[in-house]
């Protein structure tokens, strides 16, 4: 048998807090991976300058623009719907 007062004191007890949390989990590492590809894109951009636009350097800036536009979304969204629930929370009084 498990004892439920023995979770550890900086866990939320409660099932909404704790599925926001894994929100912002997620929401963090969504925002790490789509920034991570618009960089490289633009690290690729600029190396394509010196070296005279060569294919794989264009291909690899297009893909990685391509694929930050598609992830960055969700997360920038999610990212203020937490903040924007939390802000609530506080204004009612809830944390």
């Amino acid at each position: 048998m498990v004892d439920m007062d023995s979770q550890a004191p900086n866990q939320p007890a409660d099932p909404i807090l704790l599925r926001r949390e894994i929100i912002r989990a997620r929401v963090k590492l969504g925002k790490r991976v789509g920034y991570s590809l618009m960089t490289i894109s633009i690290i690729a951009m600029f190396l394509c300058i010196p070296f005279g636009w060569p294919a794989f350097l264009t291909i690899t800036s297009m893909v990685t623009f391509t694929l930050s536009c598609i992830v960055l979304p969700l997360p920038i969204i999610f990212g203020y719907a937490i903040k924007a629930a939390e802000k609530e929370d506080r204004k009612i009084g809830f944390n």
